[in-house]
């Protein structure tokens, strides 16, 4: 019967508009095959040299399979890298994981000294924290857990701190309980008409204290409570600056006199004063 032309028209027809698609999703699957990661590139190049060869040797059909499984495999990569992305760790908590970690090594670090044991009960908790994810929450304990074990490990250096200033706090008390009883035998040796003011004259005695006052312990207070190294260091120094300032007064003509020389009553306020101010110097050096 001969062939139709009307029908080989329209097969003609269909496979030009068939070759045109495939030409444009070639041109689409190029830039997308070098968007996917490098190391999945080679077999999807490989396949695509393949769909473009069976392309322009006429075989569509095979063009377009291959160019549908390329499409499936770049998808599939593209959802495995969103997934991966989206399961990334926040890097608050590997931050937060490094520091639990250096905190761990400060506990073990104190050994068995008293309080280690709920410092590592709290370390516990905090590993928890972190593992549940809960930033927020852990970065606050590994806040309380590093000051807790910096006061912890300055208990060896605030003790010495500690005794000092309460030694200190003693010898001042006891200077001025010195300084009364001096005053008491002034007026008991001096009574009678030679001597008509000397019980208001001998309360000045007192005033030459003044100059020895309590800084010196607020200062101490401070140190001992400090546990930030930089700032301890400050406090430190102030401390000895003090005691360089009640060193020279105890260096002046009354203290001088005062304790063997004073004419009434042998007592004990500038040597009493000056061990004490050695034990704190003792103190600030074992501390440092």
């Amino acid at each position: 019967l001969g062939e139709d032309p009307d029908e080989a028209d329209d097969a003609d027809d269909g496979a030009d508009h068939q070759l045109n698609q495939l030409k444009s999703r070639a041109a689409k699957l190029q830039v997308a095959v070098q968007d996917v990661p490098s190391e999945a590139q080679p077999p999807l190049v490989k396949a695509f040299k393949g769909a473009v060869g069976a392309m322009q040797g006429g075989n569509l059909d095979k063009a377009d399979a291959t160019f549908s499984k390329i499409e499936e495999a770049i998808t599939k990569l593209a959802d495995a890298v969103a997934n991966k992305q989206s399961a990334a760790p926040d890097p608050a908590l590997g931050k937060l994981t490094d520091v639990a970690a250096g905190l761990s090594k400060r506990i073990d670090a104190l050994g068995g000294v008293d309080g280690a044991d709920r410092l590592r009960a709290a370390h516990g908790v905090l590993e928890g924290q972190i593992a549940a994810g809960d930033v927020k929450t852990a970065a606050g304990t590994a806040k309380a857990l590093g000051d807790a074990v910096s006061r912890v490990s300055n208990q060896d250096k605030v003790a010495p701190i500690e005794r000092a200033r309460a030694d200190w706090i003693k010898t001042r008390s006891d200077m001025h309980d010195e300084i009364t009883k001096l005053q008491a035998e002034i007026v008991a040796v001096c009574q009678g008409d030679d001597f008509p003011n000397i019980a208001n004259e001998s309360n000045t005695l007192i005033s030459y204290l003044d100059a020895i006052d309590s800084r010196l312990e607020r200062a101490l207070e401070a140190l001992a409570q400090e546990t930030d190294a930089a700032r301890r260091g400050k406090l430190s120094e102030a401390a000895r600056s003090l005691i360089g300032m009640y060193q020279s007064e105890l260096d002046t003509p009354f203290f001088q006199a005062v304790d063997e020389k004073n004419g009434f009553k042998p007592v004990n306020i500038r040597a009493a004063a000056i061990t004490s101010l050695n034990k704190v110097q003792e103190a600030l050096l074992a501390a440092a």
